[in-house]
């Protein structure tokens, strides 16, 4: 018997709300890093209608803490963190002792080495952890964990003895970022790395040509990766594809920070990715020195995230320069601030702390990558440049212009209040989420 619903799809107050999985590469969370609140989002949107078994697969996690907290039981009914097994292939590959062997057999693997987890038993303690649940909907971040969701699928029925809706966010465009990265390595100096980004990138788009068109909805997070997207299903496809953007809660009574006598320069980012690295050394190495040679004041940087490497911990040697890892609460980093720093020049995903600094009223300095996917206009929202001095240029028009400084801070803001609230976006994803429950 199904569960009652109302016209929307969505359960009656007071009835059983109907099970969704979800597949997650992190554990999701309301704040932190960016994947992880894209995922807060989702599980947030999910709950509202459903009674949810999280199931979090850490691929994504960079050795994160990953005990659910009480805002994550809250949503969930149920969660299960298991760790990732690796399919046989792979491991007899790993085991190969000749380099050159082993490169070769890797390169030979079909699949994104992202996808090599969704082992038959792993899938079996998957369907033996749902039991008889009768699961309406499945809900997958990322790509490379689809494979997971596909196999599960194909013995699991809902309470109307069809399919669960198969639903895949794809927040991120792995191909395009993965050549990206190729890029930025080979500047880096890098052969080999770029080498291999480049083989991830093909092995994107083999896996997403066969797996998207099995989906009933597809999730993105701009309209620029849905029209780069519709290309790859195939001759005759019909996919749903529903732009979600991000979504970031705007704190109330945040103090206005008058200019000081030093500026004050922020970067925030997860620092175990490598791009996230490279704008660090580009902003202590490069912007840093440019606004020092143009301003008569001090300057300083603060850089904050996760799981800094040795070369980024070492640019807090720097004369001027802070860097903080794995920072509990980024809002005193905010209001430390007089600008956001933002200088990427590879990388995808969420784009998340730019919403994040425009919600606490700091003013963004960023290349036109690092604002990627969101409605940002340069000089309205936003300083936008691609080079270093022309980044380190912004900084000093702020300096000198507070009432630039003020229109960006209101023009930014109103910005995330019209399209990226947090509380208007899981609305809008809920509707998306529910979709037809007779398909």
């Amino acid at each position: 018997m199904m569960d009652a619903r109302d016209t929307q799809g969505r359960s009656i107050p007071g009835e059983t709300p109907p099970w969704a999985l979800f597949l997650t590469p992190i554990l999701p969370a309301p704040g932190g890093n960016g994947l992880a609140m894209r995922a807060g989002v989702l599980l947030e949107a999910l709950a509202r209608d459903h009674r949810v078994l999280l199931w979090v697969v850490p691929l994504a996690s960079g050795g994160s803490d990953l005990t659910p907290g009480p805002w994550i039981r809250r949503l969930a009914k149920q969660v299960v963190v298991t760790m990732p097994e690796e399919e046989p292939r792979w491991r007899l590959i790993s085991r190969l002792k000749d380099a050159g062997q082993r490169k070769e057999a890797q390169e030979a693997y079909p699949k994104p080495r992202m996808a090599r987890f969704a082992t038959s038993t792993s899938v079996a303690r998957l369907r033996e952890e749902i039991g008889a649940r009768p699961v309406e909907r499945c809900l997958v971040l990322r790509s490379y964990l689809a494979p997971f969701a596909l196999a599960w699928a194909s013995s699991a029925k809902n309470a109307a003895g069809a399919r669960p809706r198969l639903i895949l966010d794809l927040d991120d465009d792995e191909s395009l970022t993965r050549r990206r990265l190729a890029t930025l390595r080979r500047e880096l100096d890098d052969p080999v790395g770029a080498e291999t980004e480049l083989s991830e990138a093909d092995r994107f788009e083999s896996l997403e040509r066969s797996l998207l068109p099995q989906m009933n909805q597809l999730l993105v997070a701009h309209r620029g990766y849905a029209e780069r997207l519709s290309p790859r299903f195939g001759e005759d496809p019909d996919p749903s594809l529903a732009v979600t953007p991000n979504a970031i809660r705007v704190p109330q009574d945040v103090p206005p920070r008058p200019p000081g006598p030093e500026l004050r320069l922020l970067l925030v980012g997860n620092l175990s990715y490598l791009p996230n690295q490279d704008a660090a050394r580009r902003l202590a190495l490069e912007i840093l020195p440019a606004a020092r040679r143009h301003l008569r004041r001090p300057v300083r940087v603060r850089i904050i995230g996760s799981n800094p490497p040795a070369a980024v911990l070492g640019l807090g040697e720097i004369s001027g320069v802070e860097v903080w890892p794995d920072v509990p609460d980024v809002a005193p980093h905010y209001a430390w601030a007089d600008a956001a720093m933002v200088p990427l020049r590879a990388g995808g995903g969420t784009r998340i702390k730019i919403l994040e600094a425009f919600a606490h009223r700091v003013p963004v300095v960023s290349t036109p990558l690092g604002a990627e996917g969101l409605e940002v206009v340069a000089d309205r929202h936003a300083l936008l440049a691609e080079e270093c001095d022309e980044l380190a240029a912004g900084c000093v028009r702020l300096c000198r212009d507070p009432g630039l400084r003020e229109r960006l801070m209101s023009q930014a803001l109103a910005l995330v209040e019209k399209q990226y609230e947090r509380h208007r976006v899981i609305e809008s994803l809920r509707e998306v989420i529910v979709g037809d429950p007779s398909t």
